[in-house]
């Protein structure tokens, strides 16, 4: 737990450079590479290929950086994670250079179910729960065909560990375990919200970890 820490206190503060990067003009690829140098400049490296997004590809949950250019009002999606010594972080933020209501209503939104998702989570509680109820936030919020994915993963010396928070899951949240929180909403052509945190599974609940 205590690496996770501080592969995620790296990570967060990665965060906070790659946002004085954002600016009109670069390129996904450009600020993909920029992430990749500095992953692999601390503890040992990133812990998977980053994902760097703009625009309405934001609404492909696994794209691809290529040549095309932010451009003003666009949104960034970013989700990148650190090794440190065998443990890995994982975060997903987005970025908003100018003004987008539509993907910034999105973004809003998973927030709001993963506040609501972390507060439910306790021991014993089965993970398909977790499921259901993001599908039920998001569908209620008026976006029931944006879900793609289920809210989260476990996660520790891999990046996606069981429990997978999906509704046919038999898995139970256990007293250890690290958890990604990550409801993402996905709409072809306008663009996709998505925030990610992790919790570390407590007797008393759900601990945030970033």
């Amino acid at each position: 737990i205590q690496l996770i820490r501080q592969a995620l206190s790296e990570t967060s503060q990665l965060f906070e450079l790659v946002e004085s990067w954002i600016e009109p003009g670069i390129t996904e690829k450009q600020l993909h590479k920029a992430i990749r140098r500095e992953l692999e400049s601390r503890g040992d490296g990133q812990a998977f290929n980053p994902l760097v997004l703009f625009g309405s590809k934001t609404a492909w949950p696994h794209g691809s950086a290529d040549a095309r250019k932010l451009v003003l009002n666009e949104p960034v999606l970013v989700d990148m994670g650190l090794r440190l010594e065998g443990y890995c972080s994982d975060l997903t933020r987005q970025f908003f250079p100018g003004h987008n209501p539509p993907v910034e209503r999105l973004y809003e939104l998973s927030q709001a179910v993963a506040e609501q998702l972390i507060k439910m989570m306790k021991p014993g509680l089965p993970v398909a729960n977790l499921a259901v109820e993001a599908k039920r936030l998001i569908s209620e919020a008026g976006y029931p065909e944006g879900i793609l994915h289920g809210p989260g993963h476990g996660i520790g010396m891999e990046v996606h560990e069981p429990p997978s928070l999906v509704e046919n899951s038999k898995d139970k949240l256990q007293v250890g375990m690290v958890i990604t929180v990550e409801p993402g909403i996905y709409l072809e052509g306008v663009g996709g919200g998505r925030i990610e945190h992790l919790v570390h599974i407590t007797e008393a609940g759900a601990e945030l970890l970033a």
